[in-house]
């Protein structure tokens, strides 16, 4: 019986080491929920980092809903929300900031337009962000006309590409809207505190070595585009990002 022990203890150590060994070569795989508006900008910082460690394998959930990390359902999360859950280990990265876009045609022909279209974004629980009087108010005194509402959705991508093409306005976030050469903020930028953009992972991960480089590597980042977010500065030129790769 001690012999036996002795040989599955020292197996037992050998594929420690061996799984110390991978993880301290970033191998394996991590699992990465975002926002697809979050994931169509970061896009390359995340190839980049997969291209610095090839044994690694990145899967991405580009998704508003919401994932769960208790129960493993993803690793690592950028989640924008205004109270992170105190299970999990966290760091603020940005406070995003909101603005009123529109098309530069639309933007040059608010003058003489009667009303204008409001489009609005909604979570799939049916709230609408960025609407209230306080807000309306705010796009009337904005662009100087009455304002009707045109359509809702709960897509991002969807309500820019309708601004882009309609005479219409939208409140989004300045991350998406800046990045956008087809519109035009229109007046100063205003918080709204609807959430807070929040790195999170279970703390049981911490000590990995793969989830630590990747987590270090995601707030390094976060540091230059967190003046984005907030509305102080326009999107990354791509091309030199591209040129990085």
């Amino acid at each position: 019986a001690a012999a036996s022990a002795e040989i599955i203890d020292g197996e037992f150590q050998n594929l420690q080491r061996r799984l110390f060994g991978r993880d301290q070569q970033l191998a394996g795989a991590i699992l990465l929920t975002l926002t697809p508006a979050i994931g169509n900008l970061i896009a390359p910082q995340l190839a980049r980092f997969c291209g610095q460690h090839p044994e690694l394998l990145l899967e991405v959930s580009s998704t508003n809903a919401t994932e769960d990390l208790e129960m493993m359902e993803s690793d690592v999360a950028l989640r924008l929300t205004s109270k992170p859950p105190e299970n999990l280990v966290g760091r603020r990265l940005a406070t995003p900031m909101v603005g009123i876009y529109a098309s530069h045609a639309t933007v040059a022909e608010l003058q003489t337009q009667g009303t204008v279209e409001v489009v609005s974004m909604f979570t799939s629980n049916g709230k609408t962000l960025f609407s209230g009087e306080s807000i309306d108010a705010w796009i009337r005194d904005s662009i100087g006309s009455a304002t009707k509402a045109a359509m809702h959705s709960n897509s991002t991508d969807l309500i820019r590409e309708y601004v882009a093409a309609s005479r219409g306005v939208a409140v989004l976030p300045c991350y998406v809207g800046e990045c956008d050469d087809r519109l035009t903020r229109i007046g100063e930028t205003r918080q709204e505190s609807f959430a807070e953009l929040w790195l999170l992972y279970h703390p049981r991960l911490r000590r990995l070595h793969r989830f630590r480089a990747f987590t270090e590597y995601l707030v390094d980042e976060f540091a230059h585009l967190r003046p984005l977010f907030e509305g102080e500065t326009a999107c990354p030129d791509t091309s030199e990002q591209r040129a990085t790769l």
